[in-house]
């Protein structure tokens, strides 16, 4: 994410990480996730880039819930 893409989505900074692909039928999937949303924080704390994302993912156990915040058509939104 860098601030013209950022300006792109209606989006103050660059922070977050772009959703690239979702999985048909996969937890993202299900939980509400579109191509080309960001996701901007993951169980409350904030995502500053597509790097941070797949380690803070990792650290959830297997069958875990989370609560996932994403910017889509400059709002924000919420899921589980």
């Amino acid at each position: 994410m860098n601030q013209t893409l950022a300006n792109s989505f209606g989006m103050k900074s660059p922070a977050g990480a772009l959703v690239s692909s979702v999985e048909p039928g996969g937890p993202a999937a299900k939980a509400g996730l579109q191509l080309g949303d960001v996701i901007t924080a993951l169980n409350g704390q904030p995502v500053a880039d597509s790097t941070s994302l797949p380690s803070e993912v990792a650290g959830l156990a297997p069958g875990t819930s989370a609560k996932v915040t994403v910017w889509r058509d400059k709002g924000s939104r919420t899921s589980t």
